[in-house]
């Protein structure tokens, strides 16, 4: 028994120690890497309750998404532990007040919460925000033997990547209150967000939705906005902005016509690069080598083997991606670059 206390103490005080260290920064740390979910997590300020980060992309339209979404009772069918959710107010069609009752296993209670969502579509990036957060509401009192969730938060972005593929990124941190130690919390919202991505992937494929999305209002602004070329590059640099600190590199792409036209009617590779650039760091530069790649291709003499050596050069992709200090332009980062390469096979 001596024995046992002494190993679960080691182990204790080694997940102690790893988890100071794997959190000392609030940069996105891996978690889970399957059945295309990237999941990520990070220390929030203030708190020791994780932000949760799920990245995947989805085989549905937008709308079809946005239409899952919004049908409240369903939520059972797909969200993890989701025992009861309904609906307490409707204000318009994108904005509502909730209910939901969380099942968990004994000896743990019952959670509760009152959720306010609301969804707007930004016309600068293309994008589907659906916020959530905890709020009070006079139609859903405290019920005996549950524990109300007071601090709530999660949001939803939907992002274009090609008609008939939608990128997510859902982002969540969640008090469950009462007892529960911070990292059995912590490990559940892992779990949780991982799983709910994996219900929402099954839910798109229902022919109720896909058959609601066609009707949408959404289908209409969606398509308004891809017909528009200034629209398109618009947003596709709303988006490079979000990650990427060398202004002129994105100037550059959002002006290359090809780059746009792969951008707004290609097959969807660039839009899944920037999107899982929201994640990792490393997720971060394989989307700047792409885009470099691309955009050498359509404006320079290089050779293809010079290309790729470019762009597989650390130094210029990190200059790129956290912004240059020292070259004024961009053609003279690329020439230091190739100077640097010929020095030193020399």
């Amino acid at each position: 028994m001596k024995h046992f206390s002494y190993v679960l103490s080691i182990l204790l005080i080694t997940f102690f120690l790893l988890s100071l260290q794997s959190f000392a920064s609030s940069d996105w740390q891996p978690e889970i890497k399957k059945n295309g979910i990237d999941a990520y997590s990070r220390m929030v300020e203030g708190t020791d309750i994780l932000e949760i980060r799920a990245i995947t992309v989805v085989d549905a339209r937008m709308e079809v998404i946005a239409e899952v979404l919004r049908d409240i009772p369903a939520n059972v069918e797909w969200r993890p532990k989701c025992a009861e959710c309904k609906l307490l107010e409707r204000y318009n069609r994108n904005s509502m007040t909730t209910y939901t009752r969380i099942d968990l296993p004994w000896p743990v209670a019952d959670r509760d919460v009152v959720i306010k969502a609301d969804t707007s579509i930004n016309l600068n990036t293309g994008r589907a925000v659906v916020s959530l957060g905890s709020v009070e509401h006079h139609n859903a009192p405290l019920v005996s033997g549950n524990v109300r969730i007071t601090d709530f938060f999660s949001q939803y972005y939907l992002e274009y990547i090609n008609r008939e593929q939608t990128g997510i990124i859902f982002t969540t941190r969640v008090n469950p209150a009462g007892r529960i130690p911070t990292f059995l919390a912590n490990m559940f919202n892992k779990r949780f967000a991982y799983e709910e991505m994996l219900g929402l992937i099954q839910m798109v494929k229902k022919q109720k939705y896909i058959e609601a999305g066609k009707k949408s209002e959404d289908r209409q602004t969606i398509e308004n906005l891809l017909q528009s070329e200034e629209k398109v590059r618009r947003i596709f640099k709303a988006r490079l902005d979000s990650f990427i600190n060398d202004k002129e590199f994105v100037e550059l792409l959002a002006n290359d016509e090809k780059v746009i036209k792969i951008f707004g009617q290609g097959s969807g590779e660039i839009e899944k690069l920037i999107l899982y650039g929201m994640g990792l760091r490393e997720s971060k530069k394989k989307a700047i080598q792409k885009l470099l790649t691309v955009h050498l291709k359509n404006n320079s003499t290089f050779r293809d083997e010079m290309i790729k050596e470019l762009a597989s050069d650390d130094l210029l992709i990190t200059a790129i991606l956290d912004g240059r200090k020292k070259a004024p332009t961009f053609d003279e980062l690329i020439q230091e670059t190739i100077n640097r390469k010929i020095a030193f096979q020399k």
